[in-house]
């Protein structure tokens, strides 16, 4: 195995690679350092023949607090053009979902919000540890779950994905098995998702990748133009009053 670490990832390559989210002050909240590190490590992958099966996880107590909140008020407090280039208006993460090629099993803990659940659902198998909870928070902060919705709705539905959505509120990881969200609830889902990923990779290559661009197809849905809308609008609710009064209020509240 050949390990190699950045400011906010720790990757373990092989056979069955490993990329562990490694910013556990900030409970793993994903700014645009860590996005694009996240896509470039994942695509990497992608292209490296000697892997077969991909696992995301971490040693931190909480798996994802979603997006950094400090960040966002960057955002807001930016002019307009910068704004929308500060957000990924692309959402590159989320679009991964149309590129890649090889299994990818996410192993969720602790908190899950937000972009974190995202990354879940970006998961072909997502296992969850018991007591993990999850919930979509952007609604909280003058926001909406826009680059995630589609990876939401494919996993639990439109109407499910709109409720959670719309309400924010928590659910726990035996309610994710049963929207669809989550696989498998394990005692330990770092170390589940591994031995899946090493069943998994007794397969063929060819046989994995073949099956995971079979499935991309029924992704076509939300091609690259809802992508682009949806961080439109995300952009523009970055500029909204009530973002930055209500992010101002959380940082406020969780520093007291």
């Amino acid at each position: 195995m050949k390990v190699a670490m950045s400011k906010y990832l720790v990757v373990e390559r092989g056979t069955v690679s490993t990329v562990l989210l490694d910013r556990p002050e900030k409970h793993n909240a994903l700014n645009q350092e860590m996005i694009d590190d996240l896509v470039r490590t994942l695509l990497d992958l992608q292209e490296d023949r000697g892997v077969k099966v991909v696992v995301i996880g971490t040693l931190a107590h909480n798996f994802c607090a979603g997006g950094d909140l400090e960040e966002f008020l960057m955002s807001h407090d930016a002019g307009l053009e910068d704004g929308y280039d500060a957000v990924d208006p692309g959402m590159s993460l989320f679009k991964l979902a149309f590129h890649l090629r090889k299994p990818l099993i996410v192993a969720t803990k602790g908190v899950c919000r937000g972009g974190g659940v995202g990354l879940s659902a970006l998961g072909h198998i997502s296992i969850a540890q018991e007591g993990a909870t999850f919930a979509l928070t952007e609604v909280r902060l003058g926001l909406f779950p826009y680059g995630i919705y589609p990876l939401l709705a494919k996993n639990m539905g439109e109407r499910r994905s709109l409720e959670l959505a719309l309400t924010g509120r928590e659910f726990d990881c035996y309610q994710a098995v049963e929207y669809g969200l989550i696989d498998e609830v394990s005692s330990n889902s770092f170390e589940r998702a591994n031995e899946l990923a090493d069943s998994i990779a007794q397969a063929s290559l060819y046989s994995l990748e073949s099956g995971i661009e079979l499935y991309n197809l029924s992704m076509t849905r939300y091609d690259e133009g809802f992508f682009r809308y949806a961080g439109i609008l995300r952009a523009i609710s970055f500029k909204t009053d009530a973002l930055s009064e209500r992010v101002r209020k959380f940082l406020r509240r969780s520093k007291s």
